[in-house]
Formats: C-alpha cells, structure tokens, sequence
C-alpha cells in the first residue's frame, strides 16, 4: 500500500501549508515519505538537534537547548509535521487522531498570526520555542495514541458528544 492509498483526508482540512521562500538548513523528507513513526518523541528530539548542529542553539547551557531557527526553517518544520501528521493519523485511534489534528490545526494558525509581517529572521525567536511546545506536544500526543488508544481523546474531551462530531472523527467523508 502507497503512502497515498492509505490517507483519512487529513491533508488540507483545516491545515494548509505555510509559504516558503527558499531552502532549508537541513534536509526533510518528501512529502508522502514524511513521519514521526514509530517513535515520535525520539524523531522530535533527532530533527531539534539536528537543527542545533546546522544553526546552532539559543542557550546551548539550558537543559534542553532551543534550536535557533529563522523564520523560514519554522515554516518548513511546521508544514513537515502536517505532512507527518497527514501520513500517520490514520494509523491511529480516530479519535484520537481527530483531537491531535486540532490542536495542531490551532498551533498553526496562531505559529501564521505570530509570523505575519516578520521578515527579519533575528525576529524568529519566540517563533522558534513557541514552535518548539507545540511541536513536542502534538509528537507527546501521538506517542501516548500509540501506547493508549482513546486515552488522549478522553483527556482532551470530557465533553466528547459535543465535540466529537462526525466531520472531525472522519475528516476525509466531508
């Protein structure tokens, strides 16, 4: 089965690629070839340090060093992890996969608001680490779907009937 054959509809519902301009500090999968699996924290920590090796980090005393990132390597690690996002969820617990989507469907649109207007990559900092939670979050998130199916939903949604409509459970029937 093709990397294509096997998508729920994730791609484009709700998440849209961020513009870029021109390359990369370091070199990602393409787009039906990218994936946080099998161990997404592991896979988080790999891609982090790879950009410390390229660029270097904020704080290289602190515990867990912030990579410094431009305002283009944000937007490349932030659409890499909707494509990730766009091959695995299917793999996973529906539910579960439909509460992830959304909360990496709000971190993007607020990574869109915070760069709007920014062109001075010196000004990527915040971008950076605010990038850096919610990427660690979601990796969090799909780590725990893969150790408990349905746990992360019942963590997210206490309200479950309300939120857990059809429309976000299966996003590729809409």
């Amino acid at each position: 089965m093709s990397p294509r054959s096997k998508r729920r509809g994730y791609a484009g519902r709700g998440v849209s690629k961020l513009t870029i301009t021109s390359g990369n500090a370091i070199r990602m999968p393409g787009p039906d070839y990218a994936t946080i699996l099998p161990e997404p924290m592991r896979i988080h920590d790999e891609i982090r340090e790879r950009y410390i090796s390229v660029n270097g980090s904020v704080d290289a005393t602190a515990k867990r060093p912030q990579p410094r990132l431009t305002v283009r390597d944000a937007k490349i690690l932030a659409n890499h992890l909707t494509l990730a996002l766009r091959n695995d969820l299917p793999g996973i617990d529906p539910h579960d996969a439909a509460v992830i989507w959304e909360k990496w469907r709000r971190s993007v649109a607020q990574l869109r608001d915070m760069m709007r207007g920014l062109d001075d990559d010196a000004q990527a900092l915040a971008i950076g680490i605010n990038l850096d939670q919610w990427t660690l979050t979601v990796h969090d998130d799909v780590a725990e779907a893969l150790r408990h199916p349905g746990k992360v939903f019942s963590r997210y949604c206490p309200w479950r009937a309300d939120w857990a409509t059809f429309e976000r459970i299966h996003p590729e029937a809409v």
